[in-house]
């Protein structure tokens, strides 16, 4: 199945297999009423206008007739420490350098995005890897970066 609004190959979450995530888009597709999984924007229940979650994750404010809604708070993805994800960087950073800054071919990149895509540890909201900290849009294209998980087939 391919996204509507790019044409990329859609993953599977890992929380529903009937829900699907474009890693280029950043959107899902489909429904999981087990889960209740967040799959369509929120609508201001006041005027139907599309209204985002702010960044406390607590309230959702319309900018079109200013409705104010109270939402369950998200609790933020953990990731590495600062310090470590420091050093992550700084290896994947000198690796690349080392292989010549080579990056990958086109078909590769978006296997390594489909592989993140459908991993427990994505974070889709972000694109980034809970295990490495790492924005995996940009991991992905650099030939010489690894998995932390060993999930890419190199």
């Amino acid at each position: 199945m391919n996204c509507e609004s790019c044409g990329s190959k859609l993953s599977h979450t890992t929380e529903c297999e009937t829900v699907m995530y474009c890693v280029k888009c950043k959107e899902f597709s489909g429904k999981c009423e087990e889960k209740q999984i967040q799959t369509q924007p929120i609508i201001c229940e006041k005027c139907g206008t599309e209204v985002k979650l702010s960044s406390n994750g607590e309230t959702t404010v319309c900018k079109q007739c200013g409705n104010v809604e109270q939402k369950e708070k998200i609790d933020p993805p953990s990731f590495p420490s600062v310090t470590q994800m420091g050093k992550n960087l700084a290896s994947s950073v000198f690796d690349y350098a080392k292989s010549g800054f080579k990056n990958t071919d086109d078909e590769k990149y978006e296997k390594r995005l489909e592989v993140c895509g459908g991993c427990e540890s994505f974070e889709h909201s972000s694109s980034r890897c809970r295990e490495c900290g790492c924005f995996m849009e940009i991991k992905a294209k650099m030939e010489s970066a690894k998995c932390p998980l060993g999930k890419w087939k190199n």
